[in-house]
Order: C-alpha cells, then structure tokens, then sequence
C-alpha cells in the first residue's frame, strides 16, 4: 500500500465517524421530538417500542464508532510498521475526544430514554 492510499483510508474512516455523529445526534433529537409532541397520544407499549428501538439504534452506533476509531488507529500503525511516516495526531486529545463523544452517545441515550419515559408518565398524572 502507498502512503497515500494509507491517508485516504485514514480519511474515509474519520468520514464515518463524523457520519456516526451526526445519525446519532439527528436520529437522538428526531427521538425527542417525536416523544414530545405525541405526548399526548403515545401509550405505554409505544413508549417501550421506541424507547427500545432508539436504546438498540444508539448501541449500533456506539459500536460502529469505537470500531471506526480502532482501524483509524490500526491504519496509522501499519502506515508506521511500512515506513511511512503516521499521520500528526495528538494521541491525548483523539483519545479525550473519543472519550468524550462515548460518554456523550451514551449520556445523551440515557437522557432521551428518561425524557420519553417522564413525559409519558406525565401524560398519565394529569
């Protein structure tokens, strides 16, 4: 493999994850506002399928995200291990990125499931 064709995987991979990022974050607030303004006409069984629905969507795109970072990484040790010089990453900020943006998808599942969940309980306390 080239160098270059090494940067361009490197590339296609840091595509993906901003791809991940960005379904998530779109499907995270199509989730909310569903749930929002069908308070009023979801029942329980259509809270425990979306909510369901949404948790295995943001597992999927946890999953595809750590391993989209792990072959950005494994690439630029081949490209080290073929002589060529790797890709000028800040390992420490990468890995407090990717630390961050985890503890976010995951943040972020728990406070959206939390918000369908309170806003068809109050729904039933009024």
């Amino acid at each position: 493999m080239t160098e270059s064709e090494f940067h361009m995987l490197v590339a296609e991979q840091m595509t993906l994850i901003s791809t991940i990022w960005e379904y998530w974050l779109a499907s995270t607030f199509a989730f909310i506002v569903a749930f929002h303004a069908g308070r009023k006409s979801i029942t329980k069984p259509l809270v425990w399928i979306g909510c369901s629905l949404y948790v295995m969507v943001s597992i999927a795109a946890i999953l595809r995200y750590l391993r989209s970072v792990a072959i950005a990484g494994g690439l630029n040790e081949r490209m080290t291990s073929a002589g060529f010089e790797p890709l000028t990453v800040n390992f420490i900020f990468s890995y407090g990125q990717t630390g961050i943006s985890i503890a976010t998808l995951i943040l972020g599942t728990i406070a959206a499931v939390s918000y369908a969940i309170h806003q068809h309980r109050a729904r039933n306390d009024t």
